[in-house]
């Protein structure tokens, strides 16, 4: 393998116009190809052959009308009165009906849209409707009762009550932000009668990615390592460089796959996270490598086919490693972390590529340039073997000497470390664990507030 990546490395340095641009029309090709096929990106998190997702199949079987409940974009619109007053007083009774009238006009609503009722009168009327129809069928009178306050849309004190209805599309990803837009301007007018009015519900889910800030952070951290390990401008930004030519290769990718699959939010995040680490690492075993050759030669595309073989050799083994171990979320058997697994090991792929004919190539076309913007002379110190003494050689040198010691000293601070993990709950995403500025978690602290825990999600 170490000589066949070193003529590699060797031709990525001597041919670097041929190489940069089969890289240019690959991204660009690919890109304009990921821009036109991409999809939504949409959280659906579903398991195979649990109970629930088979008495849903059943169902679709029993009654087809009912359709896939992943596939309804349902919103849940919570009013609650101020502390002290319900429902029922006139002020807020009239709100919600303008509300209502307001939400009937919001684009891609229903056409009869008859689940938007007042909740206080759908209270009663329901209430009514349920008690009769299971007293009808045997059932006690006071269980009856029980069970029918227990799916009012009214909490018991009159003041929280709730709305549902689903946009008109055949599946979530249809809803337009504008039809959420209307619903959220909606709620915002009739907050001013000092009504609280909150919403939720798959039709509200934004598909937009979140995140940046955390990646960017720990980019701004790595360039300052880079800085201080190399002393050069250049050289410091080409693992950078190199890492988000990785990671665009594979957000496309992850775009594309998206025609064919359902891909999560999170799933394009975790591929940019893993990308971007391991992009820089793999960079940076190659070009430091380079660097060490170049004490021994003046052939720069010699020392750079020297670096690919041998650094290119701990590259290829630590990126399989990498990339079999995602692939492995393919074996529990859960879409959503299949897809995760597969968009994050094929972006590990594309960080391998990269390191490999990339960054080769483009030390071919900086040549004698590669370390430029140099700001710190290099002191070296050689041992009696003539090999360079750096801080790296000492700080290795010293754990050597204290091995026992510095293991115990890593062994209690990743204890402390780790208590926290005693307090750890693991659940999927819901309204309910969304940030508590949103209005989703609004509505669900207030449906958790008047009807009480698990039935937003029971």
């Amino acid at each position: 393998m170490a000589t066949l990546l070193y003529k590699l490395g060797h031709a990525a340095y001597r041919k670097w116009y041929y190489f940069l641009a089969a890289w240019i029309v690959a991204l660009v090709g690919f890109g304009a190809l990921a821009g036109a096929v991409k999809q939504p990106y949409q959280d659906t998190f579903s398991i195979p052959g649990i109970p629930s997702l088979q008495a849903q199949t059943m169902q679709q079987k029993l009654f087809p009308g009912t359709g896939n409940a992943e596939d309804q974009a349902s919103v849940t619109v919570v009013v609650a009165a101020p502390k002290g007053h319900t429902l029922k007083e006139p002020t807020y009774s009239n709100a919600v009906n303008d509300l209502i009238a307001q939400l009937k006009k919001v684009p891609q609503m229903p056409a009869d849209a008859k689940t938007l009722v007042n909740p206080v009168q759908a209270s009663a009327a329901q209430y009514q409707m349920a008690v009769q129809a299971a007293v009808k069928q045997g059932q006690p009178q006071a269980v009856a009762e029980a069970n029918a306050k227990a799916l009012l849309p009214l909490s018991a004190d009159g003041r929280i009550g709730t709305m549902t209805f689903d946009f008109d599309v055949a599946k979530v990803t249809d809803v337009k932000p504008a039809s959420q837009d209307a619903v959220l301007d909606a709620l915002a007018d009739a907050r001013k009668s000092g009504l609280q009015a909150e919403v939720n519900g798959s039709g509200m889910q934004s598909f937009d990615v979140e995140g940046g800030s955390g990646e960017l952070l720990g980019v701004a951290v790595a360039a300052l390592v880079l800085l201080i390990t190399f002393g050069s401008l250049v050289a410091a930004g080409l693992p950078i460089l190199s890492a988000f030519v990785g990671v665009g290769a594979g957000t496309i990718g992850v775009m594309i796959a998206s025609k064919f699959t359902t891909i999560s939010t999170t799933t394009p995040i975790l591929a940019t996270m893993i990308g971007l680490a391991v992009g820089i690492d793999y960079t940076l075993f190659i070009l430091s490598r380079y660097r060490s050759e170049l004490r021994n030669t003046d052939d720069r595309a010699h020392a750079a086919g020297l670096a690919v073989g041998k650094a290119g050799s701990a590259v290829v083994f630590a990126g399989l490693t990498v990339l079999i171990a995602l692939a492995a979320l393919a074996v529990v058997g859960i879409p959503f972390l299949t897809t995760m697994g597969m968009a994050a090991a094929g972006t590990v792929f594309f960080a391998v590529l990269v390191a490999l004919t990339l960054l080769p190539a483009i030390l071919g076309m900086l040549k004698s340039h590669a370390f430029g913007g140099s700001f710190r002379t290099p002191h070296r110190e050689l041992d009696s073997d003539g090999k360079v003494i750096n801080n790296g050689v000492r700080w290795a040198r010293f754990i050597g000497k204290r091995p026992a010691v510095i293991g115990g000293i890593i062994t209690l601070v990743l204890i402390v470390l780790a208590v926290p993990a005693k307090d750890l709950h693991l659940a999927l995403p819901t309204d309910s664990t969304a940030a508590t500025n949103t209005t989703q978690r609004k509505a669900a602290d207030l449906i958790t507030e008047g009807f009480g825990p698990g039935r937003a999600a029971p």
